[in-house]
């Protein structure tokens, strides 16, 4: 191994040390409560997102409606499964009232 390849190594590895520690200080940053962190609302509501949750099981995405700030927090002690979402009904064909026009 010569000279070069030592040093794209060491920049590559100096570059994936920085993304972890870059993980690690968001972690220490987020706190897990329902409150706004912008105006201070008491309650923010749960967003979906499939992707987060698989990727960052630890985090959940929330919104609130006062402000229209979103963002990342921690899960809530306690809330270690999020619920499945409900199944939409089966859609009923629309009919006009009198009967169909032709």
């Amino acid at each position: 191994m010569d000279f070069s390849n030592a040093a794209v190594l060491v920049l590559i590895g100096l570059v994936v040390l920085r993304g972890i520690l870059i993980g690690v200080g968001a972690a220490l940053i987020l706190r897990a409560v329902p409150e706004c962190p912008a105006c201070f609302a008491p309650a923010t509501f749960l967003l979906q997102r499939r992707w987060l949750r698989r990727l960052l099981p630890m985090v959940e995405w929330r919104f609130c409606p006062q402000c229209g700030w979103q963002g990342p927090s921690k899960r809530q002690p306690g809330d270690a499964s999020v619920p499945r979402p409900v199944s939409k009904p089966e859609a009923q064909p629309f009919e006009e009232p009198g009967g169909p026009r032709y």
